[in-house]
């Protein structure tokens, strides 16, 4: 018996799942809904601590649930979609993105017999103008734009991303507290000095028809900005880490387990969306993961299933992309009498471009939700900063193609735009966090602008020696997409190994056959020519500066080999300027009669 009983523990030990009086433990409390989630009977919420004035219960007291019969189940599904509920087009016309999404969405409701949840999985916000316009901070805050509609769309429930956090602690309760009408959830937000119970909660339990579902959600703690002024608390736990302590105590009570992640499908071997579904696999309930954070495209098989791919330890994995190009819906049946879950179909539904009419349009919806917050923004919107340049060097198409593998004329614009207003040695951008070009030729607003660098990067100016500046430019050149891999990628999308572009006065050369650099200058002079001792002023994003994307001295992944190791940016002490990076390219716009398409050699590709 002493042998079996050692056995269990070293399998429960090599699964990962907690034992002794941890794995007993029952940590989570349940919060009774006083409106419940449509179209769920009775909703609860789930707590890490009780609050001392509520008469919440202990998980492990919630009876046991009873199916009666089969229940089915659709689950639609977003994600990333960054406020991106309708994307302007003046010329070739809008797309009502969201419009098309509730078309289907309601249609669905409308059938009998059918139990609809609609899930979104993260990075809600920033990446259209939205969030600039209606409130960047507590004091100007006008709403959310994403929130508002979600909660008008009956959303189930969402997970809180990365994203979420750009702006700061207080303007995302803001943004809650206001708009939000539906649960977000986080089981790894484990500490906050501004967000508590009020604001989100580890998981949901819903029931119908005597069955119980629990959702999960899981929150990227390796890209969240935890070093905000307004909430210097702000902790996530490792992902899995909360996972397995959530899940193994809702196992028990619930029927089926959905995890909705906002953490990345192969982002990183050992903590992804394949290693979530490999832990839940080792439960005795069937379980979903709906994933984000990636923008990973899922596509279901010939057969409209989940393609076996995408399917870990007998959990389905399923991800809809990003930006609204399409909406996911996941069809499953949960039989009454043992754990197992059928898969009925799996699909993504393209949104179509410039279609804002018709029968694929909910235009009521469209009308009374998301129109009237959009026509108080128009003015500025159309703001007029300056002409393009008729060369095509600025177009979208060859941005996106040239971004993260050569110098592009948008990145030089960006970066020189910087250095010169913040009077710095050089100054870098992000490839990836350019999304578009301009139109040649054509005026640019502010709107078209901001659909270039959407994301509210804070510039940051970090000090350092010749040497130092060396050694950032060898990792960058590691970065680089060549030539014999472009077709790897799917280079309109996110490539997340961090490749900066650098401002005029730095200046190098990159072997594209083994990445080595030679010929670096700066100012005209060689970085080995300067005293060693020389100060260098380097201003850039706080993404990349708190080690995102590979630069924070491991490896950086994204199909290069586990040997390559990136450079350190967070062994840097660095200035915040307060100043956002888009803005000051956007001064810097306006003070020009003309953009020009300026691509001057300073990085060679042999």
């Amino acid at each position: 018996m002493k042998r079996q009983y050692v056995l269990i523990l070293v399998w429960l030990l090599a699964l990962g799942w907690p034992v002794g009086a941890h794995a007993t433990s029952q940590q989570l409390w349940l919060e009774p809904m006083s409106e419940t989630v449509l179209p769920f009977e009775v909703t609860y919420l789930l707590h890490r601590a009780a609050r001392p004035d509520a008469e919440w219960v202990r998980l492990s007291e919630l009876e046991p649930a009873l199916r009666q019969n089969d229940v089915d189940l659709t689950v639609f599904y977003i994600n990333d979609l960054h406020n991106k509920l309708v994307i302007p087009d003046s010329r070739r016309g809008d797309t009502y993105v969201f419009a098309q999404m509730m078309q289907r969405i309601e249609a669905r409701r409308q059938e009998e017999g059918e139990l609809v949840l609609f899930f979104s999985a993260g990075d809600d916000h920033t990446g259209e103008v939205y969030d600039e316009l209606l409130g960047t901070t507590p004091d100007n805050f006008i709403a959310s734009l994403a929130y508002h509609t979600y909660s008008h769309a009956n959303l189930t429930a969402a997970v809180l991303g990365n994203h979420e956090f750009d702006r700061g602690s207080q303007i995302l309760k803001a943004k809650i507290e206001s708009n939000a009408r539906f649960p977000l959830l986080s089981a790894n937000l484990q500490q906050s000095a501004v967000l508590s119970h009020q604001h989100y909660a580890s998981a949901l339990i819903g029931e119908y028809q005597g069955a119980r579902i629990g959702v999960v959600g899981l929150t990227s703690s390796e890209d969240t900005k935890t070093n905000q002024a307004d909430d210097p608390e702000l902790y996530l736990a490792p992902q899995l880490d909360a996972l397995r302590t959530v899940a193994s105590e809702l196992e028990p009570h619930v029927n089926l387990l959905i995890a909705l992640t906002h953490i990345g499908y192969s982002t990183d071997v050992g903590t992804d969306d394949r290693a979530v579904a490999n832990m839940l696999g080792e439960l005795s309930v069937p379980a979903v993961v709906i994933g984000g954070h990636s923008h990973t495209l899922l596509e279901p098989n010939a057969q409209g299933q989940v393609d076996e791919a995408h399917i870990v330890n007998n959990v389905p994995i399923v991800q809809a992309g990003s930006w609204g190009r399409y909406l996911g819906e996941l069809q499953l049946t949960l039989a009454q009498h043992d754990s197992l879950l059928q898969i009925r179909s799996n699909q993504l539904h393209a949104i179509r471009e410039n279609v804002n009419s018709g029968a694929q349009v909910a235009s009521e919806f469209q009308q009374q939700i998301i129109a009237p917050v959009l026509a108080s923004l128009d003015e500025v919107l159309n703001e007029t900063l300056t002409v393009a340049d008729d060369n095509d060097a600025l177009s979208t198409d060859t941005t996106l193609a040239q971004r993260y593998r050569a110098e592009t004329a948008i990145a030089n614009v960006i970066t020189d735009a910087v250095a010169e207003r913040l009077a710095v040695d050089v100054a870098a951008v992000n490839a990836s966090g350019i999304l578009a070009g301009v139109e040649p030729g054509q005026a640019i607003n502010f709107n078209d602008w901001f659909q270039v660098m959407p994301y509210a990067d804070v510039i940051h100016i970090v000090e350092l020696t010749p040497s130092q500046l060396k050694h950032i430019v060898e990792s960058n050149a590691q970065r680089l997409v060549r030539n014999e891999e472009a077709n790897e990628f799917d280079l309109t999308d996110f490539v997340s190994r961090g490749f900066v572009h650098f401002s005029s006065a730095l200046r190098y050369r990159v072997r594209e056959e083994d990445s080595g650099v030679s010929e670096v200058t700066l100012h005209g002079k060689r970085l080995e020519d300067y005293d060693p001792d020389h100060v260098i002023k380097l201003a850039l994003g706080d993404y990349i500066v708190n080690g995102n994307q590979g630069w924070r001295g491991e490896i950086i992944g994204e199909r290069l080999p586990d040997t390559i190791i990136g450079y350190d940016m967070t062994q840097h002490a660095t200035f915040n300027t307060g100043l956002l990076l888009r803005n000051e390219v956007t001064q810097y716009l306006r003070s020009q009669s003309r953009l020009d398409a300026v691509v001057d050699q300073r990085l060679q590709v042999d």
